[in-house]
């Protein structure tokens, strides 16, 4: 063999003793997904010793990007194609990939988890949200029906955690409940990325604006924000930008009678929010006390406070711990409109107090709030694979 092929040859040996692929799944999710791509994906792929693919299922194709290698199995709507269609052909992809290591994102992708443990993979779920309490809050089937498949889905997941190589969930406390299942369970909250740039001066006696970005539901508290409007000072405009969760509460809203005091969007792209952001004197998060919700910790949180917005939100006492306790905003009870109004009000009339209280949840986000904290855990969650793999290419 010549010096070249031996050098190629030394090569490709040291790759293979010292690189762990490793496959992201997502069934549900879009392949920019600020979580599962821009975050975890992309900060993986920063390390030599891991080579990172993520399996999608949205229709676009083959792609590379950021380090990140994309593959697609297709995209068919319905729920029979999402449950049951795309996982099996999640599963018959992700196998041919050949990945050391299988790290899931969907709750209807844990049997696929499963079936590739035992064909020998190592195997990661990581656990967006509580799947149990939050079909609790579902509005497409009778609610007797959805707390029978809450409890039934909470005893597959149980008993299927336990043979998983690890769990990472996205708040502490999905990770109370999964510790106790698996012992190799970590917290890698979504906490945004900090990107460095100038920040203007800014002039709130100018903002009128209060903005609600997100999902647009029932259940987040959309119909008792829009009543709140009747109660709010009359330049008060709601800024609105987001999808709505179907047409029957989109046909709600439009019919609303204070609509006329409202600035709809659509869904925009996180880099065109930030003109929404520059319109607004706070953020509003006003999601009723559905078991999901009282413990969960929106994005949104941290994003009206990097982009040094007061925060308007529900009274759950984990949500009250950080905004009220931290002096960056006010908790109101979600289900009084007048409440809501009050709060808004205050922040309106008071435009010096919500600066102040802006500017200090965008200090928070970064010296504490931020994803360089959570990719360090990362990190260290992943070393402990890349570790086995070494010892097992080494026998």
């Amino acid at each position: 063999m010549s010096e070249c092929g031996n050098a190629l040859s030394g090569f490709l040996t040291f790759r293979l003793l010292n690189t762990m692929k490793i496959c992201h799944l997502t069934s549900a999710h879009p392949r920019n997904d600020v979580r599962i791509f821009e975050k975890e994906c992309v900060s993986l792929a920063t390390r030599s010793d891991l080579e990172v693919c993520l399996l999608v299922a949205d229709g676009k194709g083959f792609q590379k990007t950021n380090g990140v290698t994309i593959h697609d199995i297709g995209h068919r709507k319905g729920r029979f194609n999402r449950f049951f269609v795309r996982p099996f052909k999640m599963m018959k992809k992700a196998f041919s990939i050949h990945a050391d290591l299988i790290h899931f994102h969907d709750p209807e992708l844990i049997f696929v988890g499963l079936v590739l443990k035992l064909m020998g993979k190592k195997v990661v779920y990581d656990v967006h949200e509580d799947v149990p309490k939050s079909l609790q809050g579902r509005e497409w089937l009778p609610k007797w029906m959805l707390k029978i498949i809450a409890f039934k889905f909470k005893l597959v997941e149980d008993l299927l955690s336990r043979a998983f190589d690890g769990i990472i969930t996205a708040t502490p406390a999905i990770s109370e409940r999964f510790s106790k299942i698996n012992s190799n369970t970590a917290t890698i909250q979504n906490f945004p990325k900090i990107v460095v740039t100038e920040q203007e001066v800014i002039d709130f006696s100018k903002r009128n604006g209060i903005c609600y970005i997100g999902a647009i539901s029932r259940i987040r508290g959309i119909i008792p924000l829009m009543d709140s409007l009747s109660y709010c000072h009359k330049e008060i405009q709601l800024h609105i930008a987001g999808s709505f969760i179907n047409s029957s509460i989109e046909s709600e809203v439009r019919s609303h009678p204070n609509f006329a005091k409202v600035k709809f969007y659509g869904q925009l792209k996180r880099e065109e929010l930030q003109a929404v952001y520059d319109q607004s004197f706070a953020g509003i998060i006003p999601f009723l006390p559905l078991p999901n919700h009282t413990e969960s910790q929106p994005n949104k949180f941290f994003e009206y406070m990097e982009a040094s917005l007061a925060v308007v939100a529900s009274d759950f006492p984990l949500w009250k711990d950080l905004i009220e306790r931290n002096g960056i905003g006010y908790c109101v009870n979600p289900e009084d409109s007048k409440a809501i109004a009050g709060a808004i009000n205050t922040l309106f009339n008071e435009k010096t107090i919500a600066k102040e209280m802006g500017e200090k949840g965008r200090k928070l986000v970064h010296e504490k709030y931020n994803w360089e904290t959570e990719k360090q855990k990362l990190f260290g969650f992943y070393s402990e694979f890349t570790q086995i793999s070494e010892k097992s290419s080494r026998r």
